[in-house]
């Protein structure tokens, strides 16, 4: 009822042309309404520290992330979190799919933008369930650490997601596009 109203008194007017072009705007990817970090003009880094603030107060996060990369104390830097992101980031993204009254997860191709935000997340918790550290910091470089330093370390979050993409790769014929 309001969208005729307006119609009628040509508030708006729905043309199929414009919607197209919109659609084919480069702004609509991620990067361009990503905010980039003051120091390393970095897109990433500024997702990692948004995902980790809590109520939007990333001041705090902001300075842990500094505090481990810029100064001298820590042999880390900006190209160790780009190795570990790409590390975790996963070729395919688990989809649910129901079949009759159950629900599965297909495996499809997963975005370069997609696989990136699943690795953030793989990190996230990982970061966050670890228990013996206090503070956020030495979760960090505990995780940072346990990366580097240990040949044989697995993010079990990782770990299990890529697992049961590869158990459920007999469906991967119910989805068959890409996840942007």
């Amino acid at each position: 009822m309001i969208d005729s109203k307006k119609r009628r008194f040509h508030m708006f007017k729905f043309n199929p042309i414009s919607r197209k072009s919109i659609d084919l705007n480069p702004r609509k990817f991620f990067f361009y309404k990503m905010k980039k970090d003051p120091v390393y003009n970095s897109f990433l880094l500024e997702k990692i520290i948004s995902v980790f603030s809590k109520h939007g107060r990333k001041s705090a996060v902001r300075k842990v992330f500094y505090k481990i990369f810029l100064t001298d104390k820590y042999d880390y830097n900006i190209q160790t979190l780009y190795s570990v992101i790409g590390d975790l980031r996963p070729l395919y993204i688990n989809v649910p799919v129901r079949m009759a009254n159950r629900y599965y997860y297909a495996p499809i191709r997963a975005s370069p933008m997609r696989s990136t935000m699943r690795a953030i997340r793989f990190f996230k918790m990982a970061v966050l369930s670890n228990k013996h550290e206090k503070n956020l910091e030495g979760k960090i470089l505990a995780e940072l650490e346990n990366t580097f330093e240990f040949l044989g370390y697995v993010n079990s979050f990782y770990h299990d997601y890529v697992t049961m993409s590869e158990n459920n790769k007999y469906l991967a014929h119910f989805r068959k596009r890409r996840i942007i």
